[in-house]
Formats: structure tokens, sequence, C-alpha cells
């Protein structure tokens, strides 16, 4: 293939193309050959990251991720601020990458905006932080009043996003939401909890086992789900 014998001078001229190319199969044959480069593609990678057009702002520093290290990063930090949300997002994925405390900072920011969707989307990205004042942030919104259509949003990406940490200092909090009602929202408070139920399947087995154990006891979709969750989990 002539581009592993022209080799690295192929960099600058791959990149050229990416920045062109229109079919999404191809674009991803372009950034693989780029990554295969290794170490020696991320100053080049990195040098276009002023370039205006977002789709292709995305695909390097998404290349950053994996051929860069902590020296590429500074040209990464003011994507996050980027007015495209799918640059934003993959900027700070890459920052969290490399467990850069600016992206820390960010999430926590952006889980306090009064912008819904950029909260939803801060949420998730939690999983990736290493950061206890972010995960004690995503608690928080399990205690949080009212469970109007956004705030339950808000509390079920809360719940999928410390299933994913795993961390079983966030069941006493999950587990106050299963114990509690709701008068003026009973049907978006049933569902939270029914996904509450699903996300336990994802805490180590010692912690979730009782919890289900006991919640399986019922005879309601909340008992069924539980008795459900359990039989999964046991059958690992």
């Amino acid at each position: 293939m002539i581009i592993t014998e022209v080799g690295e001078p192929f960099i600058d001229t791959l990149l050229d193309k990416l920045a062109e190319e229109e079919s999404m199969s191809l674009r991803h044959f372009l950034m693989a050959r780029l990554q295969g480069f290794g170490p020696a593609a991320a100053a080049p990678i990195t040098s276009r990251l002023s370039d205006s057009r977002w789709y292709y702002l995305r695909n390097l520093v998404l290349m950053i991720r994996t051929v860069g290290d902590v020296s590429h990063l500074e040209g990464v930090r003011p994507l996050t601020r980027h007015p495209n949300q799918r640059v934003r997002q993959e900027s700070l994925k890459t920052l969290l990458h490399f467990h850069d405390p600016a992206a820390e900072h960010q999430i926590f920011l952006d889980m306090e905006s009064n912008d819904h969707d950029l909260r939803v989307a801060a949420i998730r990205l939690a999983e990736r932080s290493s950061s206890q004042a972010v995960f004690d942030k995503v608690l928080s919104f399990l205690s949080r009043s009212g469970i109007s259509t956004k705030e339950h949003e808000l509390k079920s990406v809360a719940a999928q996003t410390l299933a994913e940490i795993g961390d079983v200092e966030a069941l006493p909090h999950l587990l106050k939401v299963l114990d509690s009602r709701s008068v003026f929202h009973p049907v978006l408070h049933a569902k939270l909890k029914l996904e509450i139920v699903r996300s336990l399947e994802r805490y180590p087995l010692h912690a979730a086992h009782p919890i289900l154990t006991r919640l399986s006891a019922g005879k309601d979709k909340l008992a069924q789900q539980a008795a459900l969750s359990l039989r999964i989990i046991s059958g690992r």
C-alpha cells in the first residue's frame, strides 16, 4: 500500500483528504490509517484544531484521544466551549481520557447550567470522570424535588451514569428514591423507579442482591422487575 511505503510524509495528505471526504465509510478508513501512524500523527492533527468545520474538528479530537498524550491537550481545551455540541462532547471525552482537571471542572459547571440539554450531556459524560465532586453532583440530581418530564430525564440519566460508574456509595441514594412516592406525578415516578431497579444489575452482586431480593417480595411491576433483575445478576 502506498501509504505504508511513503510513511509519515503521507499524514498531511490524509488529513487534507479527511477534511473534504463526504463518505462516512471512507472517513473511517482515513482515520484508521492516520491512527495507524501512532504518536507521529499527533502533532499534525493537533496543528489543525483551529479549523472552522465542526465535523472535521470532531474527528481530529477523536483521533488525538487515540494517538496523543497530555502534551497535545492545549489545543483541545478551548474546544470544550465550542458552539457545536458534538465538538464540545468529543473534546470533553478526550480530556477526561487523559484525566485533565479542566474537563472535570467543565462537566461540573455544565451540570449547574440552566440549559437542560447541556446538563443531560454533562451527566452522561460524568461516568468518565474520576472526580468526587462530579460524582457527588450526579448524586444530587436524585434528591431534587419534583418529577416533571425534564426532571425525570435528569434523574434517569443520573441513575444510568451512576450504574456505569458502579460505586456502591450511590445505592443509599437510589434506595431513597425507590422507597419514595410522588403524589403529583405517580406515572413518571414509577417509571423512574423501574429504571433504577434495572440499573442495579450493573452494581456488584453482593451489594445489589439484598436490595433486589427485598424489592422482589411484592406483587407490583416494581417487584416483577426486581425479580427479573435478580435472576439476571444471579445467573452471571
